[in-house]
């Protein structure tokens, strides 16, 4: 800073300046002290935003219509060393019995003995199939011609096998080439067609033609205890398509005891995600009252005292937990009616004991029905036919039932071969490839086992050798004989479903001709609201309402009704319940809208008093600067004159002296 502290005069400017100027600096120090409170204000908001965001959260899996709590299963098993297991939300609850009688093993063979790994073996070509895969054929020559580089090669091959030098440790040709399938089970056995050379000298031909090290075959499981218990095979120890909902993994057989296993509700998940949620409203109220209290005995005030936002958002949050939910009976249509209460100071409080209780009334069925509803979007239809699956954010809860006109349910691919099988089917190894197209991927080209097969012997076949086609994984299809016609059907409903017949020497013994081609259909309707009709579009078997629909934009249900079940008109009623999750969810989701929301405007309000006190700061500092520097010509130039004054003065001083006539 500047400073012309008197030289002349022998005045302090820059006191007297700063004295001057005292003003300017008590408005920024008040335009600082404001800023400090907004500051103040922000951060407390922001964690009032923080607190609203882990509510949120805690909501999720209460309000889910898709992955909900009240549908997670728990799975007890009695030997867990022998089998463990997982349930899904659409496994039944229940008890099983099952006994592992033995369990899918993977084919493997070994070749015979060499006295060296790195020795030579001869050249020419390796053929490796598995059950009715095409082979893989591999080229041996002068740069892999070992054991080890075979093993390497069918490493690398994709073969489907792994290969491993083993060292046996018997006589003089200990080293021998283990062949192990990556797939368990009797459809995936190891075939080696052996075109390599003839021995010779030093070259070792490997033999795979002796017995097998471990055979090829499947699990077999007994589901029941009693005389009609099912008997399972299953071509792998993991088994996720015998019982809907339940995986298995078999670890151990034993054909003398069986093992028993429960699937239950899993209650203990519903408690945690109900008590994380009281505690997360608990922890939003409690900072809010903080944020706004009045200390009458300190004389202090909160940061966000007076403002009436936060009392705003406390209220919109309130509202939506403490009120009743339409469309439910009265004894489950609060939260007190499953031991969450309320405070005289706005907490809530939860009773673990009316809560069990609570769920052990609403779970008579399959579901936490009740629970679910109470917290929930959840929709009822008066049509199995028609199932509510889930709704969008912008689906509006009506105050009367949506109905659904269904005009044409989804249909599969199916295509039926043109000229009857005979009773008995002779398949060589001149007629049996077959190349399908299912729901959009091509399969390769298979071959078939040859034999001799009856109508449904072949239909089986088929449709295992599709089912273990790597190609067509995700797309099953099934194989039946209709009227004694061979008929293909995709498992998939809609326009993705499809089945086309390409190629193949088995199309004449088959019946088929190549031509053959299938594609389903989507469902297709409309929601009607109060008689109002709003378009939907269909996908496979769901029905979803059009983006933009007043009421049913995002409402998803599935229909599963055939084309004898489709009614003219209204096929089904829908009445949806906004549960307090889903209420309140929603509510936060308007609050903490990015660009709309309550908390948005708030922030951009606090942003913009800042911005503008920060401008009048620097409009202050600018006049400062500009008085200052005024001042300081001021004075600099009060210097100069009372310099030059005393430079006259002297001047006349010596004058006077100089003049004789003027002398005492």
């Amino acid at each position: 800073m500047a400073s012309i502290d008197g030289i002349v005069t022998g005045l302090n400017t820059t006191e007297i300046i700063d004295g001057l100027l005292a003003m300017q600096q008590r408005r920024v120090a008040q335009l600082d002290a404001r800023k400090e409170t907004i500051l103040t204000k922000q951060a407390a908001f922001t964690g009032i935003e923080a607190r609203l965001l882990s509510l949120r959260t805690t909501l999720g899996r209460l309000a889910s219509t898709r992955r909900s709590v009240f549908e997670d299963r728990t799975i007890d098993v009695s030997d867990p060393e022998r089998l463990t297991a997982a349930a899904s939300s659409k496994a039944a609850t229940g008890s099983y019995e099952l006994t592992i009688e033995s369990l899918a093993r993977a084919h493997q063979i070994a070749s015979g003995g060499l006295d060296d790994p790195d020795g030579a073996i001869t050249q020419g070509e390796l053929t490796i199939q598995i059950g009715s895969s095409p082979g893989v054929t591999l080229s041996i020559d002068g740069n892999n011609n070992t054991l080890r580089g075979l093993a390497d090669t069918i490493n690398a091959s994709g073969a489907g096998v792994t290969a491993t030098i083993i060292n046996d440790r018997t006589g003089a040709t200990p080293y021998r080439l283990m062949l192990t399938a990556k797939a368990t089970g009797a459809s995936h056995a190891i075939s080696v067609t052996n075109d390599l050379a003839e021995s010779n000298g030093e070259q070792v031909r490997p033999d795979f033609s002796g017995p097998a090290l471990q055979e090829a075959a499947d699990a077999r499981v007994l589901l029941g205890s009693g005389d009609g218990a099912l008997v399972i095979q299953h071509d792998s120890n993991i088994i996720d398509d015998v019982i809907r909902g339940i995986t298995l993994n078999l670890h151990e057989a034993d054909p003398a005891r069986s093992i028993r296993f429960q699937v239950s509700r899993d209650t203990s998940a519903v408690k945690t995600a109900v008590t994380d949620f009281v505690d997360s409203f608990n922890s939003l109220m409690g900072y809010i009252d903080d944020q706004v209290r009045y200390d009458a005995a300190a004389q202090q005030s909160s940061p966000l005292l007076g403002e009436r936002s936060v009392v705003n958002i406390q209220d919109t949050v309130r509202r939506a937990v403490m009120g009743t939910v339409a469309g439910l009976p009265s004894e489950w249509n609060r939260l007190t009616a499953i031991g969450i209460s309320v405070t005289d100071r706005g907490r809530l409080v939860l009773d673990n004991a009316k809560l069990d209780a609570a769920m052990s009334a609403s779970g008579e069925g399959q579901e936490l029905g009740g629970l679910q509803r109470l917290f929930g979007l959840t929709g009822v239809s008066d049509n199995p036919g028609v199932r509510f699956l889930l709704a969008g954010s912008k689906t509006q809860v009506a105050n009367h039932p949506i109905q659904v006109d269904i005009t044409s349910p989804a249909t599969r691919a199916s295509v039926v071969a043109a000229t009857a099988l005979p009773t008995v089917t002779q398949l060589t190894t001149e007629n049996n490839t077959l190349q399908v197209k299912v729901d959009g991927k091509a399969s390769a080209v298979l071959e078939l086992a040859p034999g001799e097969y009856t109508r449904q012997e072949l239909a089986a076949l088929i449709q295992e050798t599709l089912r273990n086609d790597p190609e067509l994984i995700g797309s099953p299809v099934s194989v039946a004989v209709q009227d004694g016609h061979l008929r293909f059907r995709s498992q998939r409903y809609g326009a993705d479903s499809e089945i086309r017949i390409i190629s193949g020497s088995a199309l004449a013994p088959l019946g088929l001709e190549g031509t053959e081609h299938s594609r389903g259909q989507d469902v297709m309707g409309r929601f009607l609201v109060n008689g109002v009709e709003e378009a939907a579009t269909g996908t496979g078997r769901t029905l979803i309402g059009q983006a933009g629909n007043a009421t049913t934009d995002g409402l998803q249900v599935q229909v599963t009704l055939s084309e004898a079940q489709v009614q003219p008109g209204v096929d089904a009623n829908l009445t949806l319940t906004q549960g307090v999750a889903s209420r309140l969810e929603h509510e936060l989701s308007r609050l903490l809208d990015p660009v709309h929301g309550n908390l948005q405007h708030a922030k951009n309000a606090y942003t913009d008093r800042i911005a503008s006190i920060d401008a009048s700061i620097a409009r202050v500092a600018e006049v400062t600067d500009q008085r200052r520097e005024a001042l300081l010509r001021q004075f600099a130039a009060l210097e100069s004159t009372m310099s030059r004054l005393q430079q006259v003065s002297g001047s006349l001083n010596a004058f006077l002296t100089s003049m004789p006539g003027l002398r005492g």
